[in-house]
């Protein structure tokens, strides 16, 4: 089956069990089912919007012409703001605990203990059926922020560790365990909440107008701690940080080491368009256009061998000869038009001669 074909079918499925938890929570006056209600609804956007970023994938050529370089990220986009939008709920359902707890005009025991046990069980065969099509929600979700097959590393070792754990689509029985918990927290203090009231409720007697909203901030303080991780991976891809395992100065050194025609490189930039795609940016400058010839295919080979998908280089050449009057002549490394009005701001060694 299809990724986008399971996608649908675990978003159809998340949404007629958000449309049960919505119609049950109404009657029942349950915080803790509210608390779950609110995750579901996130689990229900972040398959909304993976499902649009694999169709966008299909999309005709004309469209990728009118399109930025911004639509790739629609995944990471949907996953961040889908977990603003998660707080905002989580935030109003921890207002409603509080309030419950410290006033008593707020005061409501839940009702039909029996009905909500029911919907927590149906939750967890959905959810059961979401695990064995995609990993469940939580492995969707942290998968998006999950870098290339292989991924990154610095040394071989590295690089051969990771590719047999990584990658974008891994089987269900490689889902991390703090994924499951992400998942299943709120549904097993539900379980204990609905079933305890159900079995114990003369013995509980007024107890549970308390043990509901304390119960109810558990389940929300364990969901917003453990999606922390995702918000931040997803922060410092849209904000084009480094990526974690990319060393920028070994990179560099390494380019110096293997290329001897390369003379320098500045205004290099390393960023993240997706977890999937690692671009670069650099100036390097050259001794002539033969040495770049030469160089530029081995350099490309060596970038994409460190996972670096996209790579855009500009060649600078430091001396050139009147046959070639296009190729820049010049006596410093620094091959920019603000070098006179720049000198002695940037560090000294940008204005060393090239030869002597």
């Amino acid at each position: 089956m299809e990724d986008a074909s399971k996608l649908i079918i675990c978003a159809l499925l998340t949404l007629i069990l958000l449309i049960s938890e919505l119609v049950i929570g109404q009657f029942s006056h349950c915080l803790t089912l509210q608390a779950v209600t609110n995750q579901s609804l996130y689990n229900l956007l972040t398959l909304t919007s993976a499902i649009v970023a694999l169709k966008l994938e299909g999309r005709s050529p004309r469209l990728d012409l009118r399109s930025s370089f911004g639509w790739a990220r629609l995944e990471v986009v949907g996953s961040l703001s889908s977990l603003v939008f998660l707080a905002s709920l989580s935030f109003f359902t921890g207002i409603e605990c509080l309030q419950t707890l410290f006033h008593n005009d707020h005061l409501d025991a839940m009702h039909q203990s029996f009905s909500v046990f029911s919907l927590v069980v149906i939750h967890f065969l959905i959810w059961m059926v979401v695990f064995c099509l995609i990993g469940g929600y939580s492995f969707q979700q942290s998968k998006i922020m999950e870098s290339s097959t292989g991924g990154i590393q610095l040394t071989s070792g590295q690089r051969n560790a990771n590719h047999s754990t990584s990658g974008k689509f891994r089987g269900i029985f490689h889902v991390p365990s703090r994924n499951i918990f992400r998942d299943l927290a709120g549904c097993v203090i539900l379980i204990l909440l609905s079933g305890g009231v159900f079995f114990f409720e003369n013995n509980l007697n007024q107890k549970v107008k308390y043990i509901d909203p304390c119960l109810s901030l558990l389940s929300l303080g364990a969901l917003l701690v453990s999606s922390y991780p995702i918000a931040k991976e997803a922060g410092l891809i849209l904000l084009q940080t480094i990526p974690d395992k990319i060393d920028v100065n070994e990179l560099r050194a390494e380019l110096f080491r293997n290329f001897p025609a390369i003379l320098n490189i500045h205004d290099m930039h390393i960023w993240c368009l997706v977890p999937t795609n690692i671009v670069v940016t650099m100036h390097v400058i050259f001794q002539n256009q033969e040495s770049y010839n030469n160089a530029i295919v081995d350099i490309k080979s060596h970038l994409t061998e460190r996972g670096i998908s996209k790579f855009t280089i500009q060649p600078e050449m430091a001396s050139g000869t009147p046959e070639d009057p296009e190729v820049m002549i010049t006596e410093h490394l620094c091959l920019l038009d603000c070098a006179p009005t720049c000198r002695g701001r940037i560090r000294p060694k940008c204005h060393k001669p090239l030869v002597k």
